[in-house]
């Protein structure tokens, strides 16, 4: 079964909406942008300007100027509110009042395209779910957003913190686009992706301090979300431990959160040597100065770390990582992945190194740090 992409399905109903309407309204000068402003004042004679712009959600620039366009088509006219002078109360013209069936026609008609193939039973239920996402996604838009996008949730792990019982919670979205990634899922996100509630993680955190030491927090790119260090803040309010994956690319909220004392250990992905970095993450143009910042702050021993290496057959040679080796000479640790191909990697096909040469590069590493774990899943 396809998957819809909710975003696209959205745009394409709007531009069509737009399209229609823009069409049928050419003979009487109007617009689509128009149009809803003009039936709510037929609707609502008297209605003051900063009513619509609440009821529709508008910006008050745009609608002084649709209220104008009107004002000057001779549709709608303005005068001072009898309830308050300061305040400009709208009301639709003759010219208004003799289109008026013609409009609401040329609405039924629309509706009537788009809702052919429905069931006419459904049609209440459907049009009060519409008039509830609306409602939602007006009040989503009136405020701030505080929290930070988790897609998944492994609640109590053995082997993703060493020598603690951690839960581990996965941010949505990536500024990377590795091929050999295989948490696609986590970079390219949908409309659907179900997302964990904070208030959930909350309550969760607050219950289970006896059966949980530590919280890791892998992605995506957790440091890419503005409100990253908020939630760290509030986490390490309860005395947890924290461990969090990154790809260094965000250095400044990197490092600010280990100079406040908001991780206790990160764990890096080390895509390749520096020459070969941009072809690893999939993204030519990027500028991975952040990346070796990171990498040098972390080698100077602020806080707890490791850095995560998976070799591909593809991308790594003997040289390149020996080049990387040199890069991060003298690290505490480095855990050495093989890839696997996974139906699930953002390109598909792509093979680890053989055993034999997997083992030359892991002494190559072992020969420039202070340890060297090979892992066999990442």
């Amino acid at each position: 079964m396809k998957e819809n992409d909710l975003l696209m399905d959205i745009s394409i109903l709007y531009r069509s909406t737009q399209k229609f309407y823009d069409a049928q309204l050419k003979e009487y000068h109007l617009s689509y942008a128009q149009l809803p402003v003009l039936i709510m004042i037929y609707e609502n004679e008297g209605i003051p300007l900063n009513e619509i712009v609440s009821k529709g959600d508008y910006d008050k620039g745009t609608i002084s100027k649709t209220v104008k366009n009107l004002e000057s088509l001779n549709y709608i006219r303005v005068e001072s509110s009898l309830v308050d002078k300061r305040a400009k109360a709208l009301y639709t013209t003759e010219k208004t009042k003799q289109i008026m069936t013609d409009i609401y026609a040329i609405r039924r008609r629309w509706w009537k395209h788009l809702t052919s193939h429905m069931d006419p039973e459904k049609l209440p239920a459907f049009f009060e779910e519409t008039h509830t996402m609306a409602e939602v996604s007006k009040k989503i838009t009136s405020k701030s957003e505080t929290g930070v996008y988790f897609l998944e949730w492994k609640k109590m792990s053995l082997s993703s913190y060493e020598g603690y019982i951690s839960s581990v919670f996965y941010t949505g979205g990536c500024n990377f686009r590795c091929p050999m990634c295989t948490k696609k899922k986590f970079v390219f996100l949908k409309d659907t992706d179900n997302e964990i509630p904070n208030e959930e993680i909350r309550e969760f955190l607050k219950n289970k301090k006896d059966m949980v030491d530590a919280i890791c927090i892998e992605g995506g790119e957790p440091f890419m979300h503005t409100h990253f260090l908020g939630l760290l803040r509030e986490m390490k309010k309860q005395a947890y431990k924290i461990k969090v994956m990154t790809n260094g690319s965000y250095y400044e909220p990197l490092k600010r959160a280990i100079e406040e004392g908001l991780v206790d250990m990160v764990s890096m992905r080390l895509q390749n040597s520096m020459k070969n970095y941009v072809t690893n993450i999939g993204m030519p143009d990027f500028n991975i100065e952040n990346v070796k910042k990171s990498v040098s702050y972390l080698l100077a021993g602020h806080v707890d770390y490791e850095f995560r290496i998976t070799l591909v057959k593809e991308f790594h040679t003997i040289q390149s990582v020996e080049q990387m080796a040199n890069w991060i000479q003298g690290a505490k640790s480095v855990l050495l992945y093989n890839h696997e191909n996974d139906a699930d990697s953002i390109v598909s096909g792509l093979h680890g190194v053989e055993k034999e040469e997997l083992f030359k590069m892991k002494a190559i590493i072992a020969s420039k740090v202070e340890r060297v774990k090979v892992c066999y899943k990442s």
